[in-house]
């Protein structure tokens, strides 16, 4: 949404890379189209607590940071007159076209805040809308699936994971597809109505099996690029979950298969730590940039190497991710290790702990 407000800015942007665009009432000034050193962008702190910041850069030019939540808008090439008194007098000269307060940038600031606000609101309602129409599928599908089970139920085994393993091939992908199927429609109430989260009661939950089992429902799907899924570490301990959990589990593994490179493996791991579980996803492929770490766990998100690695896709499972995560009171971390230098290639690992 940043590259939007971008557009529709009176003033002079600049961003990260150091691209400048022109604002619709002040074009880039020929100071900063010349300036070599594209130090603009680390003018700004990395972190501040304020809607809109005022900086100078080596140049002498005013620099306002203007926050969205985790995104920031830089404006570059103009003066502020009170709070940039050392700008060299020729260039306020030559500029002062460029003059503006930081009056002007905070009005603009809340013009676009209601822009964003009213946008996401519209956004919301057409999403509820539009995922209101598959209530009805989801309790076929639910009704399928108990069906499903019931009748694996009657197989031979010690416990539901014998049985579905000593299934016939074709019950058995039946299964886990009308799984992944019942699941991933789950997903679909979360986004309509993030506190569907918490519905429900809370009931004790084997972490490690919950893992495991989304591994297993997610082999046939790995196995297309070359890809093993490894279940490991050992934990016994059982966490109070809502009904909600098991779509955190399906994100984080299905993203770890869909953004491993072909042939790596993805390993998730379940360990006890005290009386909670501590769990990583581990897949090997492009990293997400630092400056995009915070924001991929945001709605509608995908990071540019999501878009050119996998075609497709709505920028919500994180989104959903997190939303469960927090109604069981964790968050997810998001790590990048072993990052190659030539390709920005590295190990991806996403952890929680819950208890």
């Amino acid at each position: 949404m940043v590259n939007i407000f971008r557009q529709i800015s009176p003033y002079p942007t600049v961003d990260q890379e150091g691209v400048f665009m022109d604002g619709f009432l002040l074009p880039q000034p020929k100071i900063c189209l010349r300036c070599k050193s594209k130090k603009c962008p680390t003018a700004v702190p990395k972190e501040f607590s304020d809607s809109v910041i005022h900086s100078v850069c080596p140049q002498g030019i005013s620099l306002f940071a203007v926050k969205f939540d985790t995104e920031v808008i830089l404006i570059n090439g103009v003066i502020e007159s009170l709070l940039n008194k050392d700008c060299p007098s020729v260039i306020r000269k030559e500029y002062r076209s460029h003059k503006v307060t930081m009056e002007h940038v905070k009005r603009w600031w809340q013009v676009i805040s209601k822009i964003r606000e009213d946008i996401e609101l519209l956004t919301n309602r057409r999403v509820a809308e539009a995922i209101g129409g598959l209530h009805d599928i989801k309790t076929a599908t639910s009704l399928v699936f108990r069906n499903a089970e019931a009748y694996i139920g009657q197989l031979s085994g010690e416990n539901d994971d014998e049985k579905i393993e000593n299934s016939p091939d074709s019950l058995k992908s039946l299964f886990k597809s009308i799984s992944l199927l019942n699941t991933r429609l789950t997903m679909s109430s979360i986004v309509s109505n993030p506190e569907s989260a918490s519905f429900g009661r809370k009931r004790l939950a084997p972490i490690y099996k919950i893992f495991d089992r989304m591994c297993r429902l997610f082999e046939e799907i790995g196995a297309k690029k070359g890809i093993h899924i490894i279940m490991g570490g050992s934990s016994f301990n059982k966490v109070k979950c809502y009904d909600s959990f098991e779509t955190l589990a399906l994100v984080l593994v299905d993203n770890a298969v869909k953004y491993s490179l072909p042939g790596e493996p993805v390993t998730v791991k379940a360990m006890d730590s005290g009386t909670g579980v501590e769990v990583s996803i581990e897949s090997r492929g492009p990293v997400v940039a630092e400056g995009d770490r915070l924001k991929i766990f945001e709605r509608g998100i995908r990071t540019i190497a999501a878009k050119e690695m996998v075609q497709g896709g709505s920028g919500l499972g994180l989104f959903i991710a997190r939303t469960v995560a927090e109604a069981h009171n964790t968050k997810i971390i998001y790590q990048a290790k072993n990052i190659s230098a030539k390709n920005d290639i590295g190990t991806n690992v996403f952890s929680f702990y819950i208890e």
